[in-house]
């Protein structure tokens, strides 16, 4: 058994018990632990309920009269505990489950949600951090609570956002603003948070935005000079944004193409930074208009490191190399190239790969570190949410250089 394990069994244990006991209490919760994590993964626990201990003294469970809206659950074959009848989650809405450790060392189970139960567990437990959540299995109707566990932030969450628009209202229809401003309501209800108001100017070219505000964790923030050494370099979405946007305009672009980079554009990075912060990132950048090149040199300074890239390694969708060849190239990718050019190490690779690499995004991904041993599961959960990762190289300690191999 994993000495680790043992040990956080033994700092869970409620009684000064001579070793050859808290070993034993070690063994069950490792095997507990495990169980639940595997009868979740395999959506056999369907409902997450809260658990308000303000609503019933402990120790009086059962004794007491229970609040309407309640009911009396056990936790295992043991202690009571009352739990709110209506669910926050089902098991639908879990996407993997693994047993894990917490920020103490003790053994956890860590659950993985989807996009929709990502949402509506930020909406439940947004006025609720701290409180007590229960995991209840039910089997032939009849409810048990396997564990108890605190509702925590992870990561961001934004609160609320105001529209920015520049609008050409002698070329383009108020209806076609409209339908603009209801898709950006869309996504604001899909994130979870509220579109407070706006400002529009009159504008040549169209241009849309939002400014959010939001809050995070002091010990949860990602920045792009908290990259380490070693960390394996992971991008959440692949490249071609700019290229594809780009053949738009000139109208030749084919269109199963456009909908493969539409579908990456409106796809939020909300599970893409759960998934970072789960892992123990503490280095992150978007990678939007200043392209993979820009933003990584960028952090690379900020960290104080160097980074090998696999060129091979980044997704990028089919048909976009063919465009960018036939010149279907942002002036800002070439601008991006030119910023980082003097770190960059070009090994060799072809001018027009390199460009591609300096594609200016719009709605890009998540580029972001992991230890080496996370990389598997990151992959694992961002290809569960929809995602197309790439594993794209490691850092180094240096002063900003990037290689490409």
């Amino acid at each position: 058994m994993d000495r680790d394990l043992c040990e956080a069994g033994k700092l869970s244990g409620n009684s000064a018990a001579r070793l050859d006991d808290v070993v034993g209490v070690c063994f069950f919760l490792t095997d507990g632990i495990r169980q639940i994590a595997n009868r979740i993964k395999l959506r056999h626990v369907p409902e997450l309920r809260f658990h308000y201990d303000e609503s019933v003294v402990r120790g009086t469970e059962e004794t007491s009269a229970i609040p309407f809206g309640s009911e009396l659950f056990k936790i295992g074959k043991g202690a009571p505990v009352v739990l709110n009848k209506e669910p926050v989650l089902t098991g639908d809405y879990i996407s993997n489950a693994s047993a894990s450790f917490d920020e103490n060392h003790q053994p956890a189970v860590s659950i993985d949600l989807n996009g929709d139960g990502g949402r509506k567990m930020r909406e439940a437990t947004r006025d609720k951090v701290g409180k007590a959540m229960a995991i209840v299995l039910f089997e032939k109707g009849k409810g048990e609570v396997l564990t108890l566990m605190k509702a925590e932030w992870q990561g961001g969450q934004p609160l609320l956002a105001l529209n920015l628009v520049g609008w050409n209202s002698e070329e383009l229809s108020s209806d076609l603003l409209a339908e603009v401003l209801l898709g950006a309501q869309d996504i604001a209800a899909e994130a979870g948070f509220v579109i407070a108001g706006g400002h529009t100017v009159d504008d040549p070219e169209p241009k849309f935005g939002l400014a959010v505000v939001g809050e995070v964790h002091p010990d949860r923030v990602l920045t792009n000079a908290g990259f380490r050494p070693e960390d394996v370099l992971i991008l959440s979405k692949p490249l071609g944004v700019g290229v594809t946007t780009t053949a738009i305009k000139r109208g030749d672009a084919p269109s199963e193409l456009v909908a493969e980079v539409l579908d990456s554009m409106v796809r939020l990075n909300d599970d893409a930074a759960r998934i970072a912060v789960k892992a123990g990132a503490t280095g992150a950048t978007d990678v939007t208009g200043f392209g993979l090149l820009g933003h990584l040199g960028r952090a690379l300074v900020e960290s104080s490191l160097d980074a090998r890239l696999e060129v091979a390694a980044v997704a990028v969708p089919d048909g976009v190399r063919a465009l960018a060849e036939s010149g279907a190239i942002p002036g800002g990718s070439r601008r991006n190239l030119a910023w980082v050019d003097e770190r960059l190490d070009r090994g060799g690779v072809d001018e027009l790969d390199i460009l591609v690499l300096a594609d200016a995004q719009t709605s890009g991904g998540l580029l972001f570190g992991v230890a080496d041993d996370k990389v598997d599961d990151v992959v694992e959960a961002l290809e569960a949410t929809g995602h197309r990762p790439s594993v794209i190289g490691q850092t180094t300690v240096g002063e900003g250089l990037i290689t490409l191999g």
